[in-house]
């Protein structure tokens, strides 16, 4: 399940609860936004704190460097909501 993280009207960026990838303890990222002339959106996924990239669909690298940039200086706060929702669905 993804929750809403960030939104400027423009962009929409959500995360999921923690999964246990690769032996380390990770959340997806997921941010997407009308992709101007095309009938699609941007998409791009992401795993913090891996960084790792599983789905870049019409963002230039500049664009993800700037999303990912942003969503990392959240990650403590995102790993904070994130373990409260899994608690909040587990009860």
């Amino acid at each position: 399940m993804l929750y809403p993280f960030l939104s400027d009207g423009r962009f929409d960026i959500g995360f999921s609860e923690i999964k246990q990838i690769d032996g380390i303890n990770q959340i997806r990222i997921f941010a997407e936004e009308p992709w101007e002339g095309h009938f699609d959106f941007k998409m791009l996924e992401f795993y913090l704190p891996s960084k790792k990239i599983t789905l870049k669909t019409g963002y230039s690298d500049a664009e993800v460097k700037k999303i990912i940039e942003l969503v990392s200086i959240s990650e403590d706060s995102l790993f904070r909501m994130a373990r409260y929702y899994q608690n909040r669905e587990a009860e």
